[in-house]
């Protein structure tokens, strides 16, 4: 039977260390939208918007909540799934078909749609690789019944840019 197409983001599933997650308070980027699921990223200012699979080791993680700061009132507060260590679940796109082989291989997420409150974003790369350099690390599967390894399987996965395990350069 074929995975259930149902994109919803990404979501806490676990912590490398038995650790607690924990979401912390940010604030949004003025006029932006932010949905729960989805990836966000440092801003200069010292806010957070929304990231794209070429935004490098910016990623502060992943939205808890729903943000609609596009009338512009600025300072709005969103809570984000920061710590670098959380594992994540997020579902494969279509038209990409991860297997059993590709654990450890990295991958860059996208977002299908902007729409509702609730994030689209997915494993996107056609060709996964152990090299690619992408946002994110594959660590296996999420183990539940109808969740098989093929298109849209809903995938465990952690972070490799992220803020916070940036490389920094030397002065």
């Amino acid at each position: 039977m074929a995975n259930k197409d149902f994109a919803r983001g990404l979501w806490p599933a676990g912590h490398m260390t038995g650790g607690v997650i924990r979401s912390h308070p940010y604030i949004l980027t003025t006029g932006q939208i932010i949905r729960r699921g989805e990836v966000v990223k440092a801003v200069a200012d010292g806010t957070v918007e929304d990231a794209t699979s070429n935004d490098g080791p910016i990623v502060v993680g992943v939205s808890a909540d729903y943000v609609d700061d596009s009338g512009s009132a600025g300072g709005k507060i969103v809570n984000v799934f920061d710590d670098p260590d959380i594992i994540f679940g997020v579902q494969s796109k279509t038209g990409v078909t991860p297997a059993a082989t590709d654990v450890f291989a990295q991958s860059n997420i996208s977002t299908c749609s902007k729409t509702g409150i609730t994030s689209a974003d997915q494993v996107s790369d056609s060709e996964l690789d152990l090299d690619a350099g992408g946002q994110v690390s594959i660590i296996g599967k999420i183990n539940e019944p109808g969740n098989d390894w093929g298109v849209n399987v809903d995938l465990l996965v952690v972070f490799n840019e992220h803020i916070r395990r940036a490389v920094v350069a030397a002065v």
